[in-house]
């Protein structure tokens, strides 16, 4: 086991049915923010508060995850489809992170992936990128799809820090929307090995 949680009935995750716009999401989480739980499991008695409950990583700190997403029949123009399984070839993502923080390793120490449209919508800080930015159609330092590699982590308290130029601890990787499973079978494998 690499993934466990404390929380009644042994549920790795909380999964709840999320209406938004003419369709049915599923929301698969753990680890999330009291304003996350409210929005995701608004009826579900104490289920918003187990799902703020992170995963623990054996040896390595805690995780995270946020999953909204539903099964598709067909790849669609969407840039936030992607491949799953045998049985459900592709899902589109609403909303998605998984963060893994507190990592045992001499380099890295926080790992994550998002999808975040708001911010690739936005201007880049460093100024060299802004023209960049028409040219594909969304923010290059910040992804809608991205890896993040922090070493020392860095804090995702409201602080008030604003991000500033790309700090050399920092790597965040543009990527394709990733297949869930694969994403977190992949850290799963990484995890077991370091």
């Amino acid at each position: 086991m690499i993934f466990s949680r404390d929380v009644g009935g042994g549920n790795l995750v909380e999964t709840e049915i999320f209406r938004h716009g003419q369709a049915n999401w599923l929301v698969v989480a753990a680890g999330i923010s009291a304003a996350e739980g409210r929005t995701f499991f608004p009826v579900t008695g104490n289920r918003a508060a187990r799902a703020e409950t992170p995963m623990s990583v054996v040896g390595a700190g805690s995780a995270s995850l946020l999953f909204v997403l539903r099964a598709i029949q067909q790849e669609s123009i969407p840039s936030n489809v992607t491949t799953f399984s045998s049985d459900i070839p592709f899902i589109e993502f609403h909303t998605g992170y998984f963060r893994l923080t507190d990592i045992d390793n001499s380099i890295i120490k926080q790992l994550r992936w998002e999808w975040d449209l708001q911010t690739a919508d936005g201007e880049p800080i460093e100024r060299w990128l802004i023209p960049w930015r028409s040219v594909i159609g969304y923010n290059p330092a910040h992804a809608p799809s991205h890896l993040h590699f922090n070493s020392p982590p860095l804090v995702l308290a409201a602080s008030g820090r604003m991000r500033q130029e790309h700090a050399t601890n920092e790597l965040r990787l543009a990527i394709g929307v990733p297949n869930p499973l694969a994403l977190l079978l992949s850290i799963a494998v990484w995890l077991r090995t370091s």
